[in-house]
C-alpha cells in the first residue's frame, strides 16, 4: 500500500510493506506523530513567548560626558518589564556607577510596540545622579526571545542640568560607549 501525506507544505510518500488490513494502525500512528510534533512546536513557542515576558536585570552601561575628553564612565543595570504578558512596560529603573557617582533613573513613560519577532520600549527615564545632577534619558529598548531566555538591546540619549551628555546602552555589556 503507498500513501501520500502533506507534511508542512511537501509530499511525502510512504508505502508499507503490510497487508491494507495494518496500513490503518500505521496511518493512526503516522497522524499521532504529526500532531505531537505541531504541539511540541506550539510549547516550544509558548514557553518562548512566556520567556520574553521575564523581567531581569539587564546590563546598561552609562558614559557621563562633558567634553570628548571628560567623561566618566559607569555600570549598572535596568530593571523593567519587555512584554506585556509580563506586567506594565510602563513603569522601569535603572542605576549605574563607576564606584565614585551612582546615577538612578526611573520611569512611568514606557511607551510598548511589537511586531511579534521582537518587543520594543521607549522610556524617558528622570535621572538623579548622588553628585546633585539631575536630567532626563529618552531611551528605545529591543528584547528578542534567544534560546530559553531573552536578549536585550538598546540606546539612550540625554543630558543632565550642568549640560553634560548622557549615553546609554542596553544589553549584553558588549557595545562600546565611544560614540
Amino acid at each position: 500500500m503507498v500513501v501520500k501525506i502533506i507534511y508542512l507544505g511537501k509530499f511525502s510518500t510512504i508505502a508499507f510493506p503490510v497487508k491494507s488490513a495494518h496500513a490503518e494502525y500505521y496511518l493512526i500512528f503516522i497522524r499521532k506523530f504529526i500532531m505531537r510534533s505541531f504541539l511540541n512546536f506550539g510549547l516550544v513557542g509558548l514557553v518562548g513567548l512566556v520567556l520574553t515576558a521575564c523581567s531581569a536585570g539587564y546590563d546598561i552601561g552609562m558614559k557621563l560626558e562633558k567634553s570628548p575628553n571628560d567623561f566618566e564612565i559607569l555600570m549598572g543595570s535596568f530593571d523593567g518589564s519587555m512584554a506585556i504578558l509580563h506586567g506594565s512596560t510602563k513603569n522601569a529603573t535603572l542605576t549605574a556607577t563607576n564606584g565614585d557617582i551612582t546615577c538612578d533613573g526611573t520611569s512611568n513613560t514606557g511607551a510598548f510596540k511589537t511586531d511579534g519577532s521582537k518587543n520594543k520600549v521607549k522610556h524617558l527615564f528622570k535621572i538623579t545622579c548622588d553628585d546633585g545632577r539631575t536630567g532626563q534619558v529618552m531611551a528605545s529598548i529591543t528584547a528578542r526571545a534567544q534560546g530559553f531566555g531573552v536578549s536585550v538591546s538598546g540606546v539612550g540619549v540625554g543630558k543632565l542640568n550642568d549640560g553634560s551628555k548622557i549615553k546609554l546602552i542596553f544589553g549584553d555589556a558588549a557595545g562600546t560607549l565611544g560614540w
